[in-house]
């Protein structure tokens, strides 16, 4: 049984990959498919993928086992929720290696100013200070950096510094 669903699930890997790669004849799409064959063949030899049918197997036998009451329903949503955030995440763009490194200076800038000994009102128009010019005091000392997207950058300072009870 072990042998013929790893051999079909080889297979459906392969299918799989020839179906990518034709589709967007990318070598990305060629390696990724290559790299999930062989790791589903290694599971195989292993042992490993024979393991994660008896878990399979496990799992369904709780299921049918199980009574179905309040608790088992919130964490089947709780589950559902979490399989659905993780799946809206995969269709979200990334940012780009720019984008990161603004929105870490923004918040290394925030997290400075909050963690300041000075007191609530010194704090407060040194941040205003940085917002009112539009650029956080890392924007101000790197010139030389790109800027981009300053507007929104602005506003979640703005939510940042509201956050933390600055205003």
């Amino acid at each position: 049984m072990v042998i013929l669903g790893g051999a079909g699930l080889i297979l459906l890997v392969a299918l799989w990959t020839v179906l990518m790669w034709a589709r967007a004849r990318s070598m990305r799409s060629l390696l990724e498919g290559i790299g999930l064959i062989l790791l589903v063949a290694g599971a195989w030899i292993t042992g490993i993928l024979a393991l994660a049918l008896h878990g399979v197997r496990s799992i369904y036998d709780w299921a049918q086992r199980t009574v179905l009451d309040t608790t088992m329903v919130v964490g089947l949503v709780v589950m559902g929720l979490g399989l659905l955030s993780f799946l809206i995440g995969l269709f979200i763009s990334p940012i780009s290696k720019e984008e990161a490194k603004s929105r870490r200076e923004v918040h290394r800038d925030a997290r400075k100013s909050a963690a300041q000994p000075d007191s609530k009102t010194s704090s407060t128009s040194s941040s205003q200070a940085g917002v009112s010019s539009g650029k956080s005091p890392a924007t101000r000392q790197t010139s030389a950096a790109p800027k981009q997207n300053t507007a929104a950058e602005d506003a979640e300072v703005e939510d940042i510094l509201k956050s933390r009870g600055i205003e």
